[in-house]
């Protein structure tokens, strides 16, 4: 009887990680570029910490047009792509350098000194008003 017991764990433990491997390779991302305007810290925030946000990065030049952000983009006032606009930064979200043809993880607080990111975004899962960001790369 324990052994059965055993082995139910293990089989249930082993579909529970396979479930969670499946959700993010068949996650769709997609790839804008922006201007660095601002990021704030929502780490302590009762906010950040229901949405699971631990900063929002504010940028400028930067207006998804896929469908699936037509509830982020509808917050804005029409006509105001050139305003800036905001995206999350989570646990998942990465930050890289570019040099050459290498790329080199680096802290979030690198982005403070740039100017020009490359921001590979989706929906943020908990809200459509927002955009989790996956990958940040810094162009200059």
């Amino acid at each position: 009887m324990k052994k059965l017991l055993i082995l139910l764990v293990v089989i249930l433990l082993s579909a529970a990680c396979t479930k969670q491997e499946k959700n993010t390779e068949n996650e769709v991302a997609y790839r804008y570029l922006g201007e660095f305007v601002s990021l704030v810290d929502q780490r302590k925030e009762p906010f950040g910490k229901e949405m699971k946000i631990n900063y929002t990065l504010q940028l400028k030049n930067f207006s998804p047009k896929e469908t699936v952000f037509s509830v982020y983009h509808n917050q804005f006032q029409h006509g105001s792509e050139e305003a800036y606009k905001h995206v999350e930064i989570t646990k998942r979200t990465k930050v890289y350098e570019l040099d050459d043809n290498e790329r080199k993880e680096v802290p979030i607080i690198n982005i403070e000194n740039s100017n020009r990111l490359e921001v590979w975004i989706k929906p943020h899962h908990l809200s459509d008003y927002h955009i989790e960001v996956l990958e940040i790369y810094i162009i200059e």
